[in-house]
């Protein structure tokens, strides 16, 4: 990725760019994602907590309402699939303005 950032702008702004690109990847991903992710399930799964060991103590203790949640946590898990799928979409819209030659956005 720091390679296509840096074929994709002039010499003089290659390290404002990976710093830029940096910045992002942090603020649309690593930031956010466990709070989202974390609101998300809390929000539709609640049950799904584990609470501690069992009787034995070697198995980590569910309860069993988490049974009846198993479908909100796979769409929880699908949610999180749908951000993954984002970033190639986004290099596929990417790849294409290059492929153009877009000098201007659509947008100014």
């Amino acid at each position: 990725m720091n390679l296509c950032v840096m074929e994709a702008v002039p010499h003089e702004n290659r390290p404002f760019a990976i710093a830029f690109s940096t910045l992002l990847m942090h603020l649309l991903g690593d930031v956010p994602s466990p709070i989202v992710v974390g609101w998300l399930k809390g929000l539709v799964a609640p049950h799904c907590t584990p609470k501690g060991t069992d009787d034995d103590g070697d198995e980590v203790a569910i309860p069993d309402e988490c049974d009846d949640e198993q479908a909100q946590l796979r769409g929880v898990i699908a949610f999180i699939a749908c951000w993954l799928l984002l970033s190639p979409l986004c290099y596929g819209v990417a790849i294409l303005l290059c492929k153009k030659n877009v000098t201007r956005w659509p947008w100014d």
